[in-house]
């Protein structure tokens, strides 16, 4: 007995699951076992749940059966027979020939049949063996379903920090009219759609959502609700890594104007800008009514002074991981950069004009192919002479070799310093491509932005990955809330929290317990295989004889035993001797009904299990005027059908 415990089981049919149906059609069926019959029990979704074994009693047997409950895995019939096959090749019994057969209680609908039928049918499997009987359950009722069939992140539409979703929806069997499909982020619904679908092709809708808090896009879309509700929601997690805020600080009123600094930074930067960076601008005397916790790096530009509190504030601000860009402007030789000597990657001596045009990559970047940039007409002016200071390391320099760009690490925090100005007195790098190249590559180093979407969202089964990346602080153990509430600990190791016990489908979240940031909260979605259409709960020609749940013990003496031929033979038998007595005293009525029968004549029938015996009346004495009649007879049926025959003969004598 195969019992299918895959997700479509969970249709449900006059108000209650198939599989209730099923399992109760199954028990029942294990009632009609006589006590010498034996009986292996086992469920089967993508595999079989278990090995087979012969239960010890049919109480047993019913009591395997009533442990199995419907999962959240797909249909592979093929796989399931092949097993029993084989079961029942290994352990077949000596002594009296027992009949053998496989029950499976399964929808018996075209997901399921599908693989079995391009595979072949059960003659294609491994280990098939004519002499089984398969029996499967009927069902009469026509269940039409419609589902989600998936969703993925999709560019259109998206925005900067927003996202947006594709979603297939299909239906099998035909949908009412009027069909809702609701949008939930957040445990809230954000929209309804009302939707018109069709057999023939999946129905695609785009959804677009606005930008979430901390980029976490989480929900499930869902139609409303059906004969199966495993199919109606489909739950998904989209991370979006938001643009980053980025501060530009500066010390002069000229900065913003053109052909300035903060003007091309304005222009790159800003509104419709080329970088996808969120830009403020504003004078170095409101630093103390900032709130720099909302920036994820500063620009320092065209400084005069910096106070001493105000060195303090951006120290703070490095120290908890964010990243500095000190420009040395036209103004640094006055000492303007001296209380943020803590902060330097290197020493800023005098200005001077540079020994060279042109520019040099010291560090690669995957990002960019510097060299497809022209750095040869690039011109540096003017730049400060700088020593590079223990712990620093030099990005760029000038075509004589001077350093240029240089960098270090403070605290959890970057800091970066350009030893000349983009102002055009200084030099002409902000009219050239490799501007915008340079900018993006600085500010990316500072804020750790990349612009990844990381797709959250995988089936039951899968486990779940977190990985810190390496400037992120990864916890030492994370909390894992499933959806029906059960918290698990999970370790960090080698900066990964792998969680396995994905059971069912929902939203699953992952909160780090031990170091890492408390607030992090964050979501990962599972949904059940919907791509081979298990949905699809439209009837199949199944290749198996089908036994009714509400007519099953007659059902089942039909299929495994065959029909009850004595009553109808005796019957025979009794107008054959009728018909000899009449020949042998009408000869004209024997010539007539000579001529009569063979035009009444039509094919004898028989199904397997059938059973026939020769049964002979004899009068008294001993002569025999056919010895060897019911020999031929019955090698004949046994050759051209499924009759179960004895080779002896029955005699009735005729006192």
């Amino acid at each position: 007995m195969l019992a299918d415990t895959s997700w479509s089981m969970r249709a449900e049919v006059r108000g209650k699951p198939r599989w209730e149906l099923a399992a109760a059609a199954g028990a029942e069926f294990l009632k009609h076992l006589r006590p010498s019959d034996r009986a292996a029990v086992a469920g089967f979704s993508a595999g079989l749940d278990s090995e087979l074994a012969w239960s010890a009693s049919r109480s047993a047997a019913a009591e395997s059966l009533s442990r199995l409950k419907p999962g959240w895995r797909t249909t592979d019939l093929p796989s399931a027979l092949q097993k029993a096959y084989a079961f029942l090749a290994a352990r077949r019994a000596s002594g009296p020939t027992r009949r053998r057969a496989i029950l499976l209680l399964t929808d018996d609908a075209r997901h399921a049949l599908s693989p079995l039928q391009a595979a072949g049918g059960p003659a294609a499997l491994e280990g098939f063996d004519p002499g089984v009987v398969l029996l499967g359950l009927r069902w009469d009722e026509t269940v039409p379903n419609s589902g989600v069939r998936d969703a993925a992140p999709a560019q259109d539409g998206a925005g900067d920090d927003g996202a947006a979703l594709a979603a297939r929806i299909e239906t099998f069997g035909g949908a009412p009219a009027g069909l809702s499909l609701d949008a939930w982020v957040r445990g809230r619904r954000v929209e309804q759609r009302v939707l018109v679908l069709d057999e023939s092709a999946p129905r695609q809708e785009l959804f677009r959502f606005p930008p979430q808090p901390e980029g976490e896009l989480y929900g499930r879309l869902e139609l409303r609700r059906d004969a199966l509700p495993a199919d109606d929601s489909s739950f998904f997690s989209l991370k979006v890594q938001p643009r980053p805020r980025v501060l530009y600080l500066h010390g002069s009123p000229n900065a913003m104007q053109a052909g300035r600094s903060g003007y091309f930074f304005r222009k790159l930067l800003g509104e419709a800008g080329r970088l996808p960076y969120r830009f403020d601008a504003y004078d170095l005397g409101r630093l103390p009514q900032l709130r720099l916790d909302d920036y994820a790096a500063l620009i320092l530009d065209e400084t005069r002074s910096v106070q001493p509190e105000e060195a303090e504030a951006l120290k703070r601000f490095v120290l908890r991981g964010g990243g500095l860009w000190l420009i040395a402007g036209t103004q640094a030789e006055h000492g303007a950069l001296q209380p943020l000597w803590a902060l330097l990657p290197g020493l800023l001596g005098p200005a001077s004009p540079a020994g060279a045009e042109g520019l040099r990559v010291e560090v690669r970047t995957p990002a960019f192919r510097w060299e497809e940039f022209e750095l040869g007409n690039v011109s540096v002016h003017r730049r400060y002479e700088v020593e590079a200071g223990p712990g620093s390391a030099v990005l760029f320099r000038d075509g004589g070799g001077a350093p240029l760009l240089l960098e270090r690490s403070f605290g959890r925090g970057r800091v970066l310093l350009w030893a000349s100005s983009f102002d055009l007195r200084w030099s002409n790098l902000a009219l050239k491509p490799v501007f915008s190249a340079l900018a993006d590559a600085c500010l990316s180093r500072l804020t750790g932005f990349t612009g990844s979407r990381r797709w959250r969202t995988s089936r039951v089964g899968e486990p779940l990955v977190r990985a810190w990346e390496a400037g992120e602080e990864a916890p030492l153990k994370v909390e894992v809330q499933a959806p029906d509430g059960r918290r698990t600990s999970v370790h960090v190791l080698d900066r990964r929290a792998v969680y396995a016990e994905t059971r069912e489908p929902g939203l699953y979240f992952l909160k780090p317990v031990s170091g890492g940031d408390p607030a992090g909260l964050e979501a990962f979605a599972v949904n059940a295989d919907r791509s081979t259409q298990e949905g699809d709960l439209r009837p199949g020609s199944a290749p198996w004889k089908l036994l009714r749940p509400s007519a099953l013990r007659e059902d089942l003496l039909l299929a495994v035993y065959g029909r009850e031929a004595r009553a109808a033979a005796l019957a025979g038998v009794l107008l054959l001797l009728a018909l000899e007595l009449l020949l042998a005293r009408l000869p004209a009525a024997a010539l007539v009904l000579a001529l009569v029968l063979p035009l009444r004549a039509s094919p004898a029938c028989a199904q397997e299990g059938d059973r026939f015996v020769w049964a002979q009346v004899r009068y008294n004495g001993a002569w025999d005027p056919y010895p060897g009649a019911h020999k031929e007879a019955l090698g004949f049926l046994t050759q051209v059908t499924s009759v179960l025959s004895l080779e002896e003969r029955r005699e009735l004598p005729l006192k």
